[in-house]
Formats: structure tokens, C-alpha cells, sequence
């Protein structure tokens, strides 16, 4: 995954000791979903961070549309070889798997350097390589499928929208020297999902490893920023400070404050009051005043 910097889009307003005063000191915008982001099956695999894995998720299931089940388990030394997979079993031979060989040499026979591959299971299991979409956006699919092992299988690309599933593509790996390729433009949402996986083909599911090299270029769209009402603030001198404010409806949003304005970075030295969603216009009450300026910043992570 292409390494950027976290951003945050704020509002910043001061409380000063002086009652009745209240002033915008800063409003500082910026779109963290708006920059684009490249995406890498391989190069993003990982048996040590987690599964799921950032965006993406190693799966298998009984038939192509049937629940998925998440792999728990994970290996180093997969039938001997120096390859990292998340698998359904513990046994020699565990699949169903997804598998990778990060070395710089040819693993176990047929698994080339730096390559990603899975492998369907001995009951007919389906392996899954599943990306979910970190907001909403836009994104250019490539996914190269090529065999392996030598033996036949199928292989599919199926998108995953709002509790709908839309198979964009299937092919067929016949015999060892098979190579597919499928690409295309997709607008998504965020929690979508695209949906890489093999099953066995019309052979027992010997030697049915399966490379594959998914990579998706991604680009967030912009919502709307959050932002502070004409009337920023309420319920002062005399009660208890009420901030107004609007953003995304759905989006969520986190309330800070500090005394030091020169305090960075926010999520960790600021104090965080409260955290909610956008409704529309929305309100927040802070605690009881100090005697020192308060700094009050509005987060949407």
C-alpha cells in the first residue's frame, strides 16, 4: 500500500478567559480519503498484522456465495517450503489457503519468487482474496490469475455492494501454462467489497495452486468538511459552553480541546471530550470552563 500521511480535517476555535468572547482562530482543511492510494495483494500480504489485513482479508467458504469464514490459522513452512499462508487446517497439506512466497527463490517446486497464490480445499472449498473499500470512491481493478501446479481450476472476481453480490468475471485454469487477466473502472462504497477466489475445476483438487497479483488504484471521494454554525458557541457566561456544527451525515467526528495550542499531534496530546456521528446540525456540550484559554479542534478520522 502506497505509505501517506495521516491528515485530519479540522475547525479550530479558541475560548479565551474573557467572557463573552468567543473567536475563530484557524480553520484548517484537509481530505484524507481524497488522495489516492495503490493497492497490492502481494505486496500488502502479511500472516503477522492481522486478518483481516488493512483493506484486506484472506477467506474460505463452502461454495462461491456461501458465508465466508475468516482464516485463524497460519503457517511458515508450508509443505516444507519457506512460505507464509493463512489456512484452514494445521495438517501437511492444509488447505483450502492463500499463500505467499516473499524469498527470492522458487519455493516448494511451482511457487516463484514474490508471488501470492491459493489454493481451493480437498472438499471442494473456495479460497478467497477479499479487498474492502476504506471509503467511498473510485478505483481501477487489474487482476491477473496464472496457474501454478498444473492442475485445473476456476477462477472468479465477484463485486459485494449493500448485501448484493455481482460476479464480474470468471475464467477457466486449465493445465500449467494458463494465464488470465481480468481489469476494470468500479465507483464504490465504503465497506464494498471486490472478491478474488478459486475453486476446483473439473479435476480432483491436486495441484491446484493458483498465482494471482490483484492490484487496485483507489481514490476517495471528498465529503463535505465539517464546519462550525455562524454562531459557533453557546450557553456562555453563564452555563455550561455548547459547540454547533455540521458535517456528513453518518460521518463520524471527535471533539478536542487543550490549553497549549502548540501541542501536536492532536489525537495523542489533546484531550478528547467526546466522539458522535453527524446528523446535520449538531451540537456538543463541553465541561465547566478552566480559568486558562481553552482550544477546542473538531476531527472527522
Amino acid at each position: 500500500m502506497t505509505k501517506k500521511a495521516i491528515k485530519l480535517r479540522m475547525l479550530l476555535y479558541v475560548r479565551p478567559v474573557l467572557p463573552r468572547l468567543f473567536v475563530v482562530l484557524a480553520s484548517l482543511l484537509a481530505d484524507i480519503s481524497a488522495l489516492s492510494q495503490t493497492y497490492n495483494a502481494e505486496k500488502d500480504f502479511s500472516i503477522t498484522q492481522g486478518n483481516p489485513n488493512g483493506v484486506w482479508s484472506y477467506t474460505w467458504s463452502s461454495s462461491l456465495d456461501s458465508t465466508q469464514t475468516l482464516y485463524s490459522i497460519t503457517q511458515t513452512n508450508v509443505n516444507g517450503g519457506t512460505v507464509q499462508a493463512w489456512c484452514y487446517s494445521t495438517g501437511g497439506t492444509p488447505i483450502p489457503l492463500v499463500e505467499e512466497n516473499a524469498t527470492a527463490s522458487t519455493q516448494l517446486g511451482v511457487l516463484p519468487p514474490e508471488t501470492l497464490a491459493f489454493h481451493p480445499g480437498s472438499q471442494g472449498q473456495f479460497s478467497h482474496v477479499v479487498w474492502n473499500a476504506p471509503a467511498n470512491g473510485s478505483c481501477a481493478v487489474s487482476a491477473p490469475f496464472f496457474s501454478l501446479g498444473g492442475g485445473n481450476t476456476e477462477v472468479y472476481v465477484v463485486f459485494r455492494s449493500g448485501g448484493t453480490s455481482n460476479q464480474l468475471w470468471s475464467g477457466n485454469i486449465v493445465g500449467a501454462t494458463t494465464n488470465l487477466s481480468f481489469t476494470t473502472n468500479l465507483t464504490v462504497n465504503a465497506g464494498d467489497q471486490i472478491d478474488f477466489s478459486v475453486g476446483v475445476g473439473g479435476d480432483s483438487p491436486n495441484d491446484d495452486t493458483t498465482g494471482l497479483a490483484p492490484q487496485i488504484n483507489f481514490t476517495g471521494t471528498p465529503s463535505q468538511p465539517p464546519q462550525f454554525a455562524a454562531i459557533p458557541i453557546t450557553g456562555v457566561p453563564n452555563g455550561l459552553p455548547v459547540l454547533h456544527f455540521s458535517g456528513t451525515a453518518g460521518n463520524t467526528y471527535h471533539v478536542w480541546t487543550t490549553t497549549n495550542l502548540a501541542r501536536m499531534p492532536v489525537d495523542t496530546t489533546w484531550t478528547l471530550l467526546g466522539t458522535g456521528t453527524f446528523s446535520g446540525a449538531d451540537t456538543f456540550t463541553c465541561p465547566a470552563p478552566g480559568t486558562a484559554a481553552e482550544f477546542y479542534i473538531l476531527t472527522e478520522p
